[in-house]
């Protein structure tokens, strides 16, 4: 998988670190109000320390939890070197539906003269069609997972408990097999557009993601420290994108023990300026 910049997705996801100031998920109640926001200065203040405190490297690890209290309260997080994505929605073990996700890196923060808070990600919402900047801290083990944190937005912040993924099977540890992805896929994308998926036993995947049609690969890598299988696909030109190089990322397959499998699909392109993404959520049709 091609390793883009943080910095460079980041701020192509989250244009000059702006957008709302509060929690992009409304209805989250819990929490504690972060430190005020310092006025605007001329001259540019330096980044203060994360709340939380410095973080270390985090091995790869998949892990579920809940954050707070809210009507998104079910997440799924993804550690792969770097950069971490947060999943969330109603209740992923049992509803295939996502209302959005928050992309951090670890530690990669930043600030501005005009708030001088570190943050090191975005959240984007698209229940609610809202972004905003946020402090993401995890602590994460694995064998068994746990999982310890935060998401600090600008006015609140919101604790983060988990360790395996609620109501799968799925083992963090296990080297990931192709076999376990192929066949026929439903999913559901951010917009909540229903769509086929297949995947055939030679790893060649189709499918479409916000009416544009995508095809390309899924492969097993023996050297993961995640379970997971790496996807690089082709999207051609279509209403909402004209990139023209692949988006990498991942497939994450969770056997479910009330039966049958649900399916993560995440991919990115970047070109430095701009960012583009395909996220759905499934199960096996």
């Amino acid at each position: 998988m091609r390793r883009t910049g943080l910095a460079c997705i980041l701020a192509s996801l989250f244009t000059a670190c702006g957008g709302a100031s509060d929690p992009p998920n409304a209805s989250l109640v819990a929490g504690s109000p972060a430190a005020p926001t310092q006025p605007a200065s001329s001259t540019p203040t330096p980044c203060s320390q994360p709340v939380e405190g410095p973080e270390a490297r985090l091995p790869d690890a998949i892990a579920g939890g809940t954050i707070a209290v809210g009507v998104d309260p079910s997440f799924i997080l993804v550690v792969l070197g770097e950069q971490r994505l947060l999943f969330y929605g109603p209740d992923l073990p049992t509803t295939a539906s996502i209302s959005g996700f928050v992309f951090a890196g670890n530690p990669g923060p930043w600030c501005s003269s005009g708030d001088p808070a570190t943050y090191n990600g975005i959240d984007r919402n698209f229940r609610l069609g809202t972004e905003s900047r946020v402090y993401l801290y995890t602590t994460v083990k694995t064998n068994p997972a746990e999982l310890a944190g935060s998401i600090r937005y600008p006015n609140s912040t919101y604790g983060l408990t988990g360790g395996p993924i609620p109501g799968s099977s799925y083992d963090g540890t296990a080297k990931p097999s192709l076999a376990d992805a192929i066949g026929s896929w439903i999913m559901t994308g951010l917009d909540g557009t229903v769509s086929p998926m297949s995947i055939n036993d030679a790893g060649l995947i189709t499918g479409s993601d916000r009416g544009c049609p995508f095809s390309g690969t899924v492969a097993a890598s023996s050297d993961e420290g995640a379970n997971l299988l790496r996807v690089q696909l082709e999207v051609p030109m279509c209403t909402r994108t004209t990139f023209d190089f692949p988006y990498e990322g991942f497939a994450v397959v969770l056997p479910m023990k009330s039966g049958g499998a649900r399916l993560l699909l995440w991919a990115n392109a970047n070109n430095g300026v701009d960012s583009d993404y395909i996220l759905g959520i499934g199960n096996r049709n």
